[in-house]
């Protein structure tokens, strides 16, 4: 079996392609020795090598040129011609998989994200300049022309989806083939996300050297997390809603969509970290994670806060994660359209953490990333 996938550009860091990375490892021994070559097909790749040290095959990386090239309507378009002159060049025996739109001409399509259900949620509320704006709509306008293409081609097509909305969404706006979709919900890397063997007082000053930004926070007092891209991700909604919750602590770890990003003063402390390879660290130093999210296929950021025993605050609507999470200790969901109703922001010590995960554990365990690996090698082996 010899695989090529396409993606934009493949790094851990990066939420689509660590869940095909997950996916990748999650197969058993004996069917990653029926893969006989792995290549990727993407702007700028991770050492193949580090991300699959487990696969014995080729590993090779076909790196597409220009990744700095602009604007990104350009990028993109570029990118597509590409890939479609490379996967048309390849041989039939080939299992050609693409992550969402990145190429044309594909076997398997891992859809991590629909930019036509997303801009119904990106154009409400947003104040563009008339230039930004028709730049924009010519954008998400050449991303669905990409979508109906791909999203209606089911007849030589099959469809990785990670959540039923998405799924149904497909279905009502691309008459996409039931046959043809194959629910796959991302997991959890276990080894990954689990406790370090410190008091929070001595995991608050490691943080602390290694983040000064953190050093604003008050360690005995409640801590609220947010992680994520700033405004995609909802961090005006968590500002606003924190604003009258007394002696509130926040450390809000992600990027910005602005160039000239600066963090609001506000009635509380704000610990702000644009990145970080830590983040179970941070799970387990607060106590509330709060994602307010408008339009989120996933959120691997909630499954892993959840596994780390915190307390969670998510919207119940276009929210992966929310379709496989249970209501339980901590767990409080509100409605897109309602405001945040946020609960006190209370400590939840390391022992109660570690009694909740044990708990949480067994509520996910039909998804964990060995079986995401097993749904997903059977449908590249049925492909025909």
């Amino acid at each position: 079996m010899d695989l090529t996938i396409y993606v934009h550009d493949f790094h851990p860091q990066i939420g689509h392609s660590r869940a095909m990375i997950e996916i990748l490892n999650g197969l058993s021994v004996e069917q990653k020795t029926q893969i006989n070559s792995l290549e990727i097909v993407a702007f700028t790749c991770t050492d193949l090598d580090k991300l699959f040290p487990s696969f014995e095959c080729a590993k090779s990386f076909t790196r597409i040129p220009c990744p700095n090239l602009k604007p990104f309507l350009l990028k993109m378009f570029f990118y597509h011609i590409a890939t479609l002159i490379h996967s048309c060049t390849k041989g039939a025996h080939r299992k050609k998989i693409g992550i969402g739109i990145a190429c044309l001409n594909i076997d398997i399509v891992n859809i991590q994200f629909i930019h036509e259900q997303w801009a119904e949620h990106f154009f409400k509320g947003r104040n563009f300049s008339l230039l930004s704006k028709s730049y924009k709509k010519i954008l998400f306008a050449y991303f669905h022309l990409c979508e109906k293409y791909i999203y209606s081609n089911w007849k030589k097509t099959q469809y990785i989806l990670i959540a039923n909305f998405l799924k149904k969404y497909l279905s009502e706006k691309f008459k996409t083939s039931e046959a043809h979709m194959t629910l796959i919900p991302s997991g959890v890397n276990t080894e990954e996300f689990q406790f370090v063997d410190m008091s929070k007082d001595q995991l608050a000053q490691k943080l602390f050297q290694t983040y000064p930004e953190l050093q604003k926070l008050d360690p005995t007092q409640p801590i609220a997390l947010f992680v994520g891209a700033l405004e995609r991700k909802g961090l005006p909604r968590v500002l606003k809603a924190l604003t009258n919750i007394p002696n509130a602590q926040l450390i809000v770890v992600g990027k910005s969509e602005f160039k000239n990003f600066v963090m609001p003063r506000l009635p509380f402390k704000i610990a702000h970290v644009p990145f970080t390879k830590e983040v179970s660290l941070f799970y387990q130093l607060a106590d509330l994670f709060i994602f307010p999210t408008q339009y989120e296929p996933f959120g691997l950021v909630i499954i892993e806060a959840y596994v780390m025993g915190m307390d969670l605050i998510i919207p119940i609507e276009d929210v992966g994660a929310s379709e496989i999470i249970p209501a339980g200790a901590g767990i409080h969901y509100f409605h897109q359209k309602e405001e945040i109703n946020l609960i006190n922001i209370k400590p939840v010590s390391l022992e109660e953490k570690k009694l909740r995960r044990v708990e949480r554990l067994k509520n996910i365990s039909p998804y964990t990333w060995e079986k995401s690996g097993q749904k997903f090698y059977s449908l590249l082996s049925n492909l025909k």
